[in-house]
């Protein structure tokens, strides 16, 4: 699937770096704002 060979592991780990962060940047972004539009059960 790769269209470059795998000469540059460190790419390839910068990319995977990149992915991983926006997927966990995506899931704190969603608890915070379930969090901030939700209103507070004792109100």
């Amino acid at each position: 699937m790769s269209l470059f060979p795998l000469r540059r592991p460190v790419v390839s780990r910068t990319v995977y770096l990149i992915i991983f962060a926006a997927y966990v940047g995506l899931f704190l972004n969603i608890a915070f704002y379930r969090q901030v539009f939700t209103p507070p059960a004792g109100q």
